[in-house]
């Protein structure tokens, strides 16, 4: 699978919570969701679950655990894809998106 274009990455209002969606070169939607986790302080650290699929559609998916192969590749595929297509550094929400993937507080 490869990632042909962005479609959308959007932060969400219940806190925080992060979906990106891309187009894969099998005319796919590809979608990872960082899913925040309710805090109580909002000066704790944000907690997150996630998933490799659109926010909608969590109920039907496992949550990904950190440092798993799962979480290594959905990195490594999003990060592959930032290389390739250096306009994407314009996106303030794909960055946030990454770097919250990489602390990995899930």
């Amino acid at each position: 699978m490869k990632l042909v274009n962005l479609i959308s990455c959007d932060v969400y209002r219940d806190g925080g919570s992060y979906e990106g969606i891309w187009m894969t070169s099998e005319n796919k939607n590809w979608a990872v969701t960082l899913l925040i986790v309710n805090r109580v302080d909002p000066k704790e650290i944000r907690r997150y679950r996630l998933y490799n699929c659109k926010r909608n559609d969590i109920g039907q998916y496992s949550i990904i655990e950190k440092d798993s192969k799962e979480n290594k590749l959905i990195i490594a595929t999003i990060k592959n894809w930032i290389k390739i297509n250096e306009q994407s550094l314009n996106n303030d929400r794909l960055l946030e998106l990454l770097t919250e993937l990489s602390i990995g507080n899930y």
